[in-house]
């Protein structure tokens, strides 16, 4: 079973998983700021990213260098693909910011927490968790436009929706 990666069960899902921007959302986006954020299930802590600025700062400063009081993806894509400073502030992670992986070894089951707020991260490389350990808090770190989780399940290396494994508490498939 899932536990919900967050303490708000009805935590407004942003961006769901499937088609966007014409490639692929690989997870489900929940929005939140600075909010814990706990392991859906048991594991071992496979990887940890914690280098990560907040895209926050990255986008005020961007926004004050086009004389804006806000910017658009647009304006967001070409600085990133235009400037170092602005791409290794957006790319940072692979674009998933600071992040937390999981491995959940009974179920062959992987799971993902991206975008974590800067110091916030709880766990090292290693560590066992049981469904329910604050891992992080909710950040705005990578390319991210706003505060949010980024919550993947991979089976294998499969993304697979997370959603009706979190909402519903079913059980995951077997692999």
């Amino acid at each position: 079973v899932l536990m919900h990666p967050l303490q708000d069960k009805n935590a407004l899902i942003t961006s769901p998983f499937g088609p966007r921007d014409g490639g692929t959302h690989n997870g489900a986006d929940f929005g939140g700021n600075e909010v814990p954020i706990y392991a859906a299930a048991d594991g071992v802590v496979s990887d940890v990213i914690s280098n990560c600025e907040s895209s926050t700062r990255a986008i005020e400063r961007l926004a004050r260098q086009l004389g804006k009081t806000s910017v658009t993806i647009s304006d967001i894509r070409r600085a990133k693909d235009t400037d170092s400073y602005y791409s290794s502030v957006f790319n940072c992670g692979n674009t998933g910011g600071n992040g937390v992986t999981i491995q959940h070894e009974d179920s062959g089951y992987v799971t993902y927490y991206g975008h974590l707020a800067e110091g916030s991260i709880k766990v090292s490389i290693g560590d066992t968790v049981t469904q329910g350990t604050q891992i992080a808090n909710v950040g705005n770190t990578g390319y991210s436009t706003g505060p949010h989780l980024h919550f993947q399940l991979n089976q294998g290396s499969t993304p697979v929706d997370p959603v009706p494994f979190i909402l519903t508490e079913e059980k995951c498939p077997s692999s």
